[in-house]
This record gives C-alpha cells, structure tokens and sequence, in this order.
C-alpha cells in the first residue's frame, strides 16, 4: 500500500472463517507486540476469543511473543504453508477485495487509504457472500445492519401535514428501522 499519514503503509488483516466478518487496521510497521494488540482488540475484546488462528509465517506471527499470547489465551495457532498461500486464501481473497475497493474510491490520493479503511470495511461487512447467502453483519449480529436508506414514499414530508412535528420525525424513524427486518420464518 502506498504510504499513509503517520508513516502507515500496511495492514493487518484477519477474517472469520465462518460469518467472513472482516476486520483491518492500519499499521506504520508490523510488530509481535502490534499484532498482538490487534487480535485482542479487533478480535477477543469484540468477538470473544477464536479456537484458533491462522497465519502466514511472518516472524510477527512465528515470535515468542505472539506464540505466548496465543498460548496463554489457549488459542490454537496454525501457519499457512509459504509452498501453498491458498490454505490461507480467505484473508488473500479479501485482501484483494480490501484493495480494489480503496483504489476505486480513492483515484490519486492514495495516500488516505487509512482513512478510507473502514468505509471499505463496511462495504464488505454489509455485502452479500454468495457462499453464505447472507452479509457478515447478519451472519455476526444475527439482523442485518441499518444504514442510511431513504425509501421512496417515506420521506418525512409525505407524511400528512396535521401530523405534529415531534410525531412526524417519531414515525419516520420507525419506519426506517422496520424497512431492514425480516419476516420471520417457520
């Protein structure tokens, strides 16, 4: 990645297996004591603590430091082999969705790629996986995120006119709230 403010010119990734919930952060150097910052973080402290991680075998990864964190935590540690990257293809995936994503909102300052991070983030959290059939938002939180949405007919001032001011602003957030629930199943 081109280099940020702050000297930040990398990121560490990491990617759930199962709800491909995605979380970054910038780096300015990739450190043991970074990563492990990251992972208790943007993982434990949110998700709670995962069965087991995988990486590749950067010595940020394969340190004393981050193996004792790992252990202490009893998480089960497992390195991608360097000769096949694609058993650690998830994060490789995304890695490359992460990219196109900031390049195409980002044109030639690609230097604030660090700020424009999370927006990429959200983009794929609230995206549809054709593997799941589901967004890692529904598949994390169990409903789908409320974004900023404006349904046509909705708006506040299509609501009658007698309508008090408070109800009127009352009403229009309920109505954006039920927009994204789903009907229940049997």
């Amino acid at each position: 990645m081109p280099q940020g403010k702050g000297q930040v010119k990398y990121a560490v990734v990491a990617v759930d297996y199962f709800t491909k919930w995605v979380e970054a952060e910038p780096l300015a150097t990739i450190t043991a004591a970074k990563i492990e910052d990251f992972v208790w973080t943007h993982i434990c402290c949110r998700f709670g603590i995962p069965y087991a991680i995988i990486t590749d075998n950067g010595r940020q990864f394969d340190s004393e430091l981050f193996r004792h964190f790992c252990t202490r935590l009893k998480i089960n540690l497992f390195f991608a082999s360097p000769a096949h990257p694609q058993s650690n293809g998830q994060v490789e995936a995304i890695n490359k969705i992460v990219k196109k994503l900031l390049k195409r909102q980002l044109d030639k300052a690609k230097g604030a790629w660090p700020e424009k991070l999370p927006e990429a983030l959200w983009a794929i959290q609230t995206s549809y996986r054709t593997s799941t059939g589901e967004t890692p938002f529904s598949m994390a939180f169990g409903s789908e995120a409320v974004g900023i949405y404006e349904p046509s007919g909705y708006e506040p001032n299509s609501l009658p006119k007698d309508l008090p001011k408070n109800l009127r602003k009352k009403t229009w957030g309920t109505t954006v709230d039920t927009v994204y629930e789903r009907p229940m199943t049997t």
